[in-house]
């Protein structure tokens, strides 16, 4: 329980970062830069909660899902020139 609420705590702080450097109104390559590196340590993070959706993330950044570990968290995995995949949703919405 803890633990999922720190991650969600990590995740909210990423994306009042990124909502107040606005990079879609101008070029912004740190922030994206940091913010994919975000989405990296949170798919490490919440691997043991959502197993299958956070190896998509992994396969959409180009990571091997077997170097990712608990050492790699607070590292900057993805380097300056690295090949992301094409992105693509997921979630799927939940229709009330």
């Amino acid at each position: 329980d803890k633990a999922l609420k720190t991650a969600m705590v990590f995740s909210q702080t990423c994306n009042q970062y990124i909502q107040q450097k606005e990079p879609w109104k101008k070029p912004a390559e740190t922030t994206i830069y940091l913010a994919i590196n975000a989405c990296a340590t949170l798919a490490i993070v919440l691997w043991p909660f959502l197993p299958f959706s956070t190896e998509k993330l992994f396969d959409l950044f180009n990571l091997d899902k077997k170097k990712q570990n608990w050492k790699s968290i607070s590292k900057l995995v993805i380097k300056p020139g690295h090949k992301l995949k094409k992105p693509e949703i997921l979630f799927k919405k939940v229709e009330v």
